[in-house]
């Protein structure tokens, strides 16, 4: 065979695959990201019991919070930060209880944030405030041990995923 019918056969087969090349990478591009999927539901009741104790729990992003509600409680809503709310109370009136509590905050992929706890006593009720980094989309771990004056302890671990927008 001669160079130049091997080379046009070669040029033969290469010519379908330079004009897909092109045409693919048009495909594949989108001028326009799309949008992030929707934040995963969790099926956790936000509170644990034991005897006639109730350690109640809430994690958000703290830009979600009512800006009336975060300046009462001195917070600065903010992208890229999140509130976490613990409360114990005794039943049956849902009395309010002082606990020392133990709180770690970690990224799936095990970095460890910062959640200083603050006690706020407002009307009679009693709850602790923690903020929290979030600097990216992430689902957080948190594990909550509420340490009770009578040596009753609560313990609680849960995941909720976070924004950063």
């Amino acid at each position: 065979m001669h160079r130049s019918s091997r080379a046009a056969n070669i040029l033969r087969w290469l010519a379908p695959a330079a004009l897909l090349g092109p045409l693919g990478l048009v495909a594949c591009s989108n001028s326009t990201p799309s949008a992030p999927p929707p934040a995963q539901a969790w099926t956790d009741e936000g509170y644990v019991t034991q005897g006639p104790y109730t350690l109640s729990y809430q994690a958000q992003p703290l830009q979600d919070l009512d800006p009336q509600i975060a300046k009462r409680y001195g917070l600065q809503p903010a992208a890229g930060r999140g509130l976490l709310t613990l409360v114990v109370n005794r039943q049956p009136n849902a009395t309010p209880v002082d606990a020392k509590f133990s709180v770690e905050v970690r990224s799936l992929t095990g970095v460890l944030r910062e959640a200083p706890l603050r006690r706020v006593e407002e009307a009679g009720a009693v709850s602790y405030l923690a903020e929290f980094a979030t600097p990216q989309r992430e689902i957080l771990v948190f594990h909550v041990t509420a340490q009770l004056s009578d040596d009753l302890h609560l313990e609680t671990s849960f995941r909720r995923e976070m924004f950063a927008n």
